[in-house]
């Protein structure tokens, strides 16, 4: 088998092809399969349960997948009919093939047209979709343009993107430290100090593994991120994507967070500081709302719950001072949602919740730029009344004020 790899025109793509559709990882569930011309497997790329799965419908290394060899399945399909092909269930021949399904593109080369091998992508019935037909296209063409070019696709292979996002991840030791998820931009850092951006789907979709630790199916992923227009085959799509840029951070069935990341983001180290009492120090961790950008209803809910948290934590402290070090920030006056507006000393014409009596118990004066830049916006909430115990903490001479009614 190995001689007989060495001497396949395909192995020089097969580290191209693995980049862009194998899984090895631990929770990965579906395997990349090549064959030769005559439906021989040649190779076969899976994490370890995969694998084992796979063992016992014999589809291994040197196995024949043809037609004559096993009857009808999507490798077969391919060779005989020259074109993509996909497989479910009872579509194949042997009974115990129906759980899985099967998806398959014939290789071709670019100078003779003649063909080279089967590429293909089989695992159980949840792993596979219409989507991964048109990746395995993708595949296909993307190969066949490496196998036209002089070297075979050597350099090109070594150097793609996607060869180079996926060491990214595997660096010895390196790993997935934190999720950066307040604002808007949100980030994965790793724990060699180095960060990727975060598209805000996959931002989304942490969001929600990291609110619940008994995680999320396909399916509820897809209704709470799209509602009814949601496909389990594009969040299963979309979960690979991001396992290919973050590792093993996430596991499947379910979808949750890895054991060592479940909390470890911004978000989740100020409910954490909050469940200890850290008041102060769960407003300073919290210099901006959960996703800002996102207007996905679950995570509005987890935006919402995040700030009805914090600006009851303040509240029921009952310490003045924790207001007043949080004045500097933009949040404080979303949280605290004041009853009326008032001209503050941080600009003429700004809603505030600070009345000028109270400007020799601030120590610092925030920028004037940056606060006017987020209090306009941020202040468009259903108001609360004036806190009692904060009227209760000021001087005599401003209890009077109309704040206070």
């Amino acid at each position: 088998m190995l001689q007989l790899r060495r001497e396949h025109q395909l192995q020089r793509v097969m580290p191209a092809l693995q980049d862009l559709l194998a899984d090895d990882s631990s929770s990965g569930r579906h395997l990349l399969v090549l064959t030769d011309a005559t439906g021989e497997i040649l190779w076969r790329v899976g994490s370890r349960e995969a694998l084992h799965r796979a063992d016992r419908l014999e589809f291994s290394e040197g196995a024949d997948w043809s037609e004559a060899g096993i009857g009808t399945n999507a490798i077969s399909e391919a060779l005989v009919t020259g074109a993509p092909v996909q497989l479910f269930s009872a579509e194949h021949l042997v009974r115990t093939h129906h759980d899985w399904a099967c998806t398959a593109a014939p290789i071709t080369d670019p100078l003779t047209g003649g063909l080279l091998g089967v590429l293909d992508v089989s695992g159980p019935l949840d792993t596979i979709s219409a989507d991964t037909l048109r990746m395995v296209r993708c595949a296909v063409r993307a190969a066949e343009s490496l196998l036209g070019t002089p070297d075979g696709g050597t350099s090109l292979g070594a150097a793609s993107p996607v060869h180079a996002s996926r060491q990214a991840v595997q660096r010895a030791g390196v790993v997935v430290e934190r999720l950066e998820l307040l604002g808007d931009k949100p980030a994965a850092v790793f724990t060699d100090g180095s960060g990727v951006p975060l598209t805000l789907r996959r931002a989304e979709i942490l969001a929600l593994l990291d609110s619940r630790s008994q995680g999320w199916s396909a399916e509820e992923l897809a209704y709470e991120l799209r509602g009814d227009a949601g496909t389990p085959h594009a969040i299963r799509t979309e979960m690979f994507r991001v396992r290919s840029m973050l590792g093993d951070a996430v596991e499947s069935n379910p979808y949750r967070l890895a054991g060592g990341l479940a909390g470890c983001s911004d978000s989740g180290r100020v409910l954490r500081l909050l469940r200890e009492g850290q008041v102060a120090e769960a407003l300073e961790a919290y210099p901006a709302p959960l996703l800002s950008r996102s207007g996905v209803l679950a995570v509005q809910l987890l935006r919402d719950q995040l700030d009805l948290a914090v600006g009851a934590a303040v509240r029921a402290s009952g310490t003045p001072r924790c207001w007043f070090d949080g004045c500097p920030r933009i949040w404080v006056p979303r949280i605290l949602k004041p009853s009326k507006p008032c001209v503050g000393w941080w600009g003429e014409g700004i809603p505030g919740i600070w009345p000028s009596a109270l400007r020799p118990l601030s120590v610092v004066e925030p920028p004037r730029g940056r606060f006017q830049k987020g209090a306009v916006s941020l202040l468009r909430w259903k108001p609360l009344r004036w806190p009692t115990f904060l009227s209760e903490a000021l001087p005599p001479s401003t209890r009077g004020s109309p704040l206070q009614a």
